[in-house]
């Protein structure tokens, strides 16, 4: 069908723009549109001067109709922060600026509509569809809004911590790392400084000592193990903790319960964690994906279930439509169902955290990854995750959106070197994953296998302490994506900011643990008791404690099936030797009659 958008009213209230736009269905069957809305910000003498990159227009909100009949209107409101208008300048300011000047706001049936109705505001003429076909713009659907002078404070420090916002990244950039390695294309210039290939760098001896990673060496002033308290008898259990603030003191009596066994035994993780008696902690379950959870429903939820397995377990969560598909819906309510369902899965299925969803950025189509990202725009994702990690989180689900960050491509990924400015990496690459943590306060992320500069990014500190914890207020737990590689390193993982280890059932605990007491280094002691209050604080706050109560005890039990199991697979396996002995003998001796 065909509708006819009217922009009735753009205004300005606490850093927000309320976009108010009428949409009438003009065809003759029932249907649904989308609001979209864009902006225009100048691109000024500042900006060159400072190599502040500008695209010609980008979007900024959107919303969709409910169901309209022929001939019905609906007045549809986009509130717009207007953080989203700001650019980043890493060289100038180092920081979020609003640019002086005019600033255009525009409604479109797409992007192309949109630009054309800002260009016919502007006094342009002779513009083109994307078919190529003529079009004039649409003055009526744009908003001319003026910032008087150049702002450098509105965004200097973080709405979510109040830490300032400022370069983190420099070392992000081939430039940093060798001079005028590379030229990035810049809106000055389009013809001298379009993209061409670049071969043949070599990595320098700075460069590939960071990139092999084995970084960390035990202060000669760092504390002794023997100044932390371990397994204290101080009687608080898991589900005490829930809905205790992070910052309370109650979370160090809870951490000096643990020893340092129990610590490095919840480091590594495979789908799930163990229990923990010392603090009556039960067996969880984590899962993947994107797609639903990957981890069959429980079997006392058969009314869901298929054929049983070898366990006696039947069916499996159930697989939903695929990001990119559910975000070309523009549909805010519709992701959020999704959430919820992948989260009500996760609760018959027993799982705690959900490796889900995911939202990087869709750079190339032929990234191996693109069914379980939302976009190839930044804000469009940056908007989608916001609603889905919140859905998945009100039914208590730690949302562990991956992969954090800048992973772009599947070849090679396993530990490829991701370079980028500054400024791309934060209103592009950071900026898919942004609000799911500032605005839908994400209890979890995995990371991902490449490395962001030189620094893998389970060992990142800029990006998972300075920019996730202290700027965006991250109070959950990191999981790495599965730990099967060698330059994922436990001890630099822990000190750049990562909790848990995915699918590594023995490894990096026990690396943690005999460098703990190889070099009595309290101050790694300490780093991993902050892990674990970032983990447990994450537990205290998911489905796993409903139905726990205080008094609850867990015992490790083997059953009677078990051991027999294990006798009967001992005994196949010594009349496998001996059958094996058997048959080299008898060969030996066959050989040697002939």
């Amino acid at each position: 069908t065909n509708f006819v958008q009217t922009l009735d009213s753009v205004s300005e209230s606490n850093n927000t723009m309320t976009v108010k736009v009428t949409v009438t269905n003009t065809g003759n069957v029932a249907g649904k549109s989308v609001v979209e809305v864009y902006v225009q910000t100048p691109y000024t003498d500042y900006d060159r001067q400072n190599s502040v990159e500008k695209a010609a227009i980008q979007l900024v909100g959107f919303d969709k109709t409910n169901l309209l009949q022929p001939g019905e209107s609906e007045t549809v409101t986009v509130d717009v922060d207007k953080y989203l208008f700001a650019s980043y300048d890493p060289n100038g300011a180092k920081g979020y600026i609003m640019d002086a000047g005019d600033y255009y706001i525009a409604v479109g049936d797409d992007v192309h509509d949109a630009l054309n109705n800002i260009l016919a505001a502007k006094g342009a003429t002779g513009m083109v569809n994307q078919d190529g076909n003529s079009v004039s713009g649409d003055i009526a659907k744009t908003y001319r809004w003026t910032q008087d002078e150049l702002d450098t404070e509105t965004y200097r420090y973080s709405n979510a911590t109040g830490a300032e916002v400022t370069n983190l990244f420099d070392d992000a950039d081939i430039n940093y790392w060798i001079e005028n390695a590379v030229t990035y294309l810049t809106r000055q210039d389009w013809q001298s400084t379009f993209p061409q290939p670049v071969e043949g760098l070599t990595a320098t001896d700075e460069m590939i000592r960071e990139i092999d990673g084995y970084l960390y060496k035990t202060s000669e002033t760092a504390t002794s193990v023997s100044d932390y308290t371990q397994g204290a008898d101080n009687g608080l259990s898991l589900v005490e903790m829930r809905d205790v603030p992070f910052d309370d003191p109650k979370w160090e009596q809870f951490i000096d319960q643990l020893t340092l066994d129990d610590m490095v035994g919840a480091v590594d993780e495979y789908f799930g964690t163990k229990a923990v008696e010392a603090v009556f902690k039960p067996e969880t379950r984590f899962a993947d994906g994107p797609g639903g959870i990957s981890g069959p429903y429980l079997p006392d939820k058969s009314a869901f279930t298929g054929v049983a397995n070898s366990d006696g377990i039947k069916g499996s969560g159930t697989a939903y439509v695929g990001e990119a598909v559910a975000a070309s819906q523009w549909n805010k309510e519709m992701i959020a169902q999704r959430g919820y369902f992948i989260a009500e899965d996760a609760l018959f299925c027993g799982v705690t955290q959900a490796w889900a969803p995911a939202s990087d950025l869709h750079r190339s189509p032929f990234g191996g990854r693109i069914f379980e990202y939302y976009s190839e725009d930044s804000t469009l994702s940056y908007l989608l995750a916001i609603e889905e990690v919140k859905a998945m989180q009100e039914k208590g689900v730690a949302a562990a959106i991956k992969h954090f960050a800048m992973n772009d491509q599947e070849k090679n990924r396993c530990g490829v070197a991701t370079f980028a400015t500054e400024q791309a990496m934060r209103e592009i690459y950071l900026r898919c994953f942004e609000g799911a943590f500032t605005e839908a306060g994400a209890l979890s992320t995995m990371t991902a296998f490449n490395r962001i500069g030189c620094t893998y990014a389970g060992h990142n500190e800029a990006l998972l302490k300075s920019l996730l914890r202290e700027e965006w207020g991250f109070l959950g737990a990191t999981i790495s994506d599965a730990a099967f590689f060698d330059f994922q390193h436990a001890v630099e993982g822990l000190v750049g900011g990562t909790d848990l280890w995915c699918l590594s059932s023995i490894n990096n605990g026990p690396e943690l643990k005999a460098y703990i007491e190889t070099n009595d280094d309290g101050d790694l002691f300490q780093l991993l008791r902050e892990s674990q209050h970032r983990y447990y604080y994450m537990l205290a706050n998911t489905s796993l404690i409903n139905g726990l109560t205080d008094n609850m005890e867990y015992v490790e039990i083997t059953p009677w099936w078990q051991t027999a199991l294990y006798a009967v697979d001992g005994g196949l396996a010594i009349l496998t030797v001996m059958l094996l002995v058997a048959y080299i003998v008898a060969f030996r001796k066959n050989k040697s009659e002939n």
